[in-house]
This record gives C-alpha cells, structure tokens and sequence, in this order.
C-alpha cells in the first residue's frame, strides 16, 4: 500500500489545525511556539499535529504567511 505524504492546514476562523505525515524535520508545536505566539497566538502540539488561535486576524494573517513560507522550504 502507497501512502501520500501531505500537509493539512485547516482554517476555522480565529483557529489553525495543522498536521502532516511527512518525514521531515519541521515539528509543529515547535513552531507555533517561535511563530505564533510573538504574533499573539496561544496554541501548540505534537510534531505532527497542532492547532493555534488567534483572537486578532492581523497575527493570524502575519502567521499562515510564515507557515507557508516555511511549508516551502521543506
């Protein structure tokens, strides 16, 4: 059986679930430790899963803009 590696990013408004089946080294908790929270956003998880909530849109904005860079370089 042949499995997809992907990246999930699901907007709920104010919240951000992420996942990702990849085998690389981006840790998504981690990451919303170094570039949610500067932007005011309170969340957090495991390598491959994590959600944050932003209870301003401009920090929500500033940071699926970093998430997608950083999802680039991958």
């Amino acid at each position: 059986m042949n499995l997809t590696t992907a990246t999930v990013i699901i907007n709920l408004g104010e919240r951000l679930i992420l996942a990702h089946n990849q085998a690389n080294e981006l840790h998504l908790g981690q990451l919303i430790k170094e570039k949610a929270v500067p932007l005011g956003g309170r969340g957090g998880g495991s390598a491959t899963g994590a959600q944050v909530y932003f209870p301003d849109s401009d920090g929500l904005k500033e940071f699926l803009d970093a998430l997608l860079l950083e999802l680039e370089k991958q």
